[in-house]
C-alpha cells in the first residue's frame, strides 16, 4: 500500500479547524488539546518510530482498529 507521509504542522491545521482543539504541548513536545485533554502529539519516547504521532482513542475503539488492521496500528 501506498502511503503518503504528513508533519504535524498538517495535522496541527487540521486539528485547529476542529470546534474546541487548541494548539498545546505534551512533556515539551507539540500538542493539541481539547478542554485541556490530550487529543493527539508528537511522541516523545525515544524508542518510538520517528516522526510517530499519537492519537487519543478510547479502549473500545483501539481494539477494533488493532483487529482491522494490526500492521498499522
Amino acid at each position: 500500500m501506498l502511503r503518503s507521509t504528513i508533519d504535524f504542522e498538517t495535522v496541527r491545521n487540521i486539528g485547529l479547524a476542529l470546534p474546541g482543539v487548541e494548539a498545546s504541548t505534551a512533556y515539551g513536545f507539540p500538542a493539541l488539546k481539547v478542554n485541556g485533554k490530550l487529543l493527539a502529539c508528537i511522541l516523545a519516547n525515544r524508542s518510538a518510530e520517528p516522526n510517530s504521532l499519537a492519537v487519543r482513542v478510547d479502549f473500545d475503539d483501539r481494539a477494533e482498529l488493532l483487529a482491522a488492521d494490526p500492521d498499522v496500528y
